[in-house]
């Protein structure tokens, strides 16, 4: 997939394809590490436009862009092709390429491609598993003029050796039972296990080994799970699981869960209003809302909390004969408001 070209060339620009998210966003945070930690800057939220990540003060070198956005590719080449301010090259990041709708702006990116800044890196975000990638005409054009990263989803004995590695990153040994335990109720989720994998090691404390029995107590009393799913799947905009991990509600204390989901959304808020005390919050919480704010529009947010204090008050004045039912009334006008 890679061109006969210079190879300093091919390190310039990147192509990275796959639908696993989560060892695409460890991959993207170690390169900013490489890029920043000597210069001492790390990549933070924007709160306007969106919410997206881009360049701040203290960051002047690193850029994070969407493809769908209104900005022109032209001009992110153009920051490409300037010098860098305190780095030896800037990084720039735009998602979601394959959604570049205009041949000309397609054409844009392959021209730089064939040409690239020497003094930027380049990285290109596509959300797309490789098969889907080679259907692609455009992106199959680019992966001949860039370097190609693939993040494939993880199964089997793969997916259990990487449960492995994680608990071993936080100076844990897991069970096989604790870590088949794990895959039953987040499949191959990686950003939900290993959110799993870190409140296990708080929970378990000194303790060396994660067994089965410390997994099966901790998930089986721990209604934050669902809330968290349910809103890692509201912000992938994955309104059918959505929906099912609601009836979770149902069969938990109904107003101890809609209580933590308006505090998780009220978090997400805070967080692109740029009001939260993010000091607080253990390491898993703290990415996992981040990368949550980044995709959930300011203004639904502010809907659904106005709409779910409305219902929490209704809830605990026995304004429903039937709660359950007023939860998914709720959920579902939600849902559809949700772009």
């Amino acid at each position: 997939m890679i061109a006969d070209k210079n190879a300093d060339d091919r390190r310039c620009v990147y192509l990275l394809i796959g639908d696993e998210e989560f060892l695409k966003e460890e991959w993207l945070q170690a390169t900013r590490q490489k890029f920043f930690s000597a210069g001492g800057g790390s990549a933070t939220l924007d709160n306007k436009n969106g919410g997206k990540r881009n360049s701040t003060p203290d960051t002047p070198d690193y850029s994070l862009f969407f493809a769908d956005d209104a900005k022109s590719p032209a001009d992110i080449l153009a920051i490409a092709r300037t010098r860098p301010f305190l780095n030896p090259k800037r990084l720039i990041v735009i998602k979601n390429i394959e959604l570049l709708d205009s041949s000309a702006h397609r054409e844009q990116i392959l021209n730089y491609a064939k040409s690239p800044s020497v003094n930027s890196v380049l990285i290109l975000d596509a959300d797309l598993s490789q098969k889907d990638f080679l259907k692609n005409s455009f992106l199959t054009e680019l992966g001949k003029l860039s370097q190609v990263v693939a993040f494939k989803k993880l199964y089997d004995a793969n997916l259990y050796s990487w449960i492995s590695k994680m608990a071993l990153l936080r100076k844990k040994r897991i069970e096989p039972g604790a870590s088949e335990l794990l895959r039953q109720l987040k499949g191959n989720n990686l950003r939900a296990i290993d959110e799993e994998i870190e409140k296990l090691s708080i929970y378990v404390g000194e303790k060396a080994l994660i067994t089965e029995a410390d997994a099966r107590q901790l998930t089986g009393r721990d209604i934050s799970g669902t809330v968290y799913d349910m809103v890692d799947a509201l912000a992938r905009k994955d309104k059918k699981r959505a929906l099912a991990l609601s009836f979770d509600f149902q069969k938990r204390d109904l107003g101890s869960s809609v209580g933590l989901f308006c505090w998780n959304l009220r978090l997400l808020l805070r967080i692109k209003e740029g009001t939260a005390n993010l000091a607080s919050l253990q390491k898993f919480q703290l990415e996992r809302a981040q990368n949550q704010a980044l995709r959930l529009p300011l203004g639904w947010l502010k809907k659904a909390l106005a709409e779910l204090t409305e219902f929490d008050l209704q809830l605990k004045t026995s304004g429903f004969s039937d709660s359950f039912l007023g939860w998914q009334m709720v959920l579902i006008r939600l849902l559809e408001a949700l772009p």
